[in-house]
């Protein structure tokens, strides 16, 4: 009890930390602001990168290149499939992260509780959560394309895809001013 109180007494709110906090951060010097945010830049990057990142991205990555190999994205199937597996897809990616967020909370309510009752963690089903709901939107999208009056829609994304690393750069360097102020 000792150990969880001295815990949460350190997650206490702080003004006068949060004081400097923002004066650091509404420094001009580029140099001062690098310095200021690269331990805690450096400590979330890598923890979660190498904790989940890299193993998410991976299985989404295989993921998309088995079914370009299958040719889903060559719209060989029929337009009623793509709706059926946008529907499924979807359908099944919703419930498994309702089911994990429930029993995340239940989890946070008691978790000595929720240990003795489930043999599973709460996030055990979150990869196929992902690959289901990005299969289901993947289908929504190309059922989506088939349609005749949304041509001109998609002609406009054709433009914007065309440009795809000017538009990268261009919103990179503006969301970089904006938010941080240079």
């Amino acid at each position: 009890k000792g150990a969880w109180e001295g815990k949460v007494m350190g997650m206490k709110y702080d003004a006068k930390k949060d004081d400097g906090e923002k004066k650091a951060m509404r420094s001009t010097s580029y140099g001062k602001l690098w310095n200021h945010l690269l331990p805690t830049t450096q400590y979330k990057e890598a923890a979660w990168i190498y904790e989940k990142g890299i193993w998410d991205f991976g299985a989404m990555i295989l993921l998309g290149m088995a079914l370009l190999k299958f040719g889903f994205f060559n719209a060989q199937l029929s337009r009623s499939k793509y709706l059926l597996i946008a529907v499924a897809g979807i359908t099944a990616g919703l419930l498994l992260g309702w089911l994990r967020l429930h029993n995340n909370q239940l989890t946070i309510q008691d978790y000595t509780k929720y240990i003795n009752k489930h043999w599973i963690p709460y996030n055990f089903f979150f990869p196929f959560e992902m690959a289901f709901t990005a299969l289901g939107y993947a289908s929504l999208v190309l059922w989506l394309l088939g349609t005749g009056p949304l041509n001109r829609v998609w002609r406009s994304f054709a433009y914007v895809g065309k440009m795809a690393l000017t538009n990268y750069l261009l919103q990179s360097i503006f969301c970089t001013l904006f938010f941080t102020g240079f």
